[in-house]
């Protein structure tokens, strides 16, 4: 039986948020879900910011999350839970969502960009995510904007 579990890790979803302030709370909290579902899935995917080594599962960096960095989603739940386990960068996964059921649907190669407390985004060639070399491609969010004017103007003009 495969169950699908959808959680916003800044928001609440079935009643449960996940902790965000640093590693212990975070990792405590996603066990709480997955202790809920176990024995009813087969495998866990997590997408996240930040650089993501999709062959060993490690996330680099954290993006908005920084505690993240060096954080390896194989030994952390895959061994506890001894399921398969996918990672994947946030805005490479939002490509992929406009392509599985958005406006990219039936489109083989494009990019989208997403806006939220970093710049990313994802290229899909010939329906392929673009990983680049470091698994970076598309990943604009060490881009520093400075803006001269006043936070309220930055954001509001």
């Amino acid at each position: 039986m495969v169950v699908s579990i959808s959680v916003f890790v800044f928001g609440n979803q079935g009643g449960t948020s996940i902790k965000t302030e640093n590693i212990g709370e975070f990792l405590n909290s996603m066990y709480v879900i997955a202790d809920k579902y176990q024995g009813k899935f087969e495998g866990i995917a997590v997408c996240a910011p930040g650089k993501i080594d999709t062959k060993k599962k490690i996330i680099h960096f954290g993006g908005a999350l920084p505690f993240l960095d060096g954080l390896n989603l194989e030994k952390t739940l895959g061994n506890k839970y001894h399921v398969p386990v996918g990672a994947e960068n946030d805005g490479k996964v939002a490509a992929l969502c406009e392509q599985w059921l958005g406006e990219l649907h039936e489109v083989n190669t494009a990019a989208v960009l997403t806006l939220g407390n970093g710049v990313g985004g994802g290229i899909l060639i010939d329906n392929r995510v673009l990983h680049g070399r470091n698994f970076q491609a598309d990943e604009l969010s060490w881009i520093q904007l400075k803006c001269w004017l006043t936070r309220y103007e930055c954001l509001y003009r």
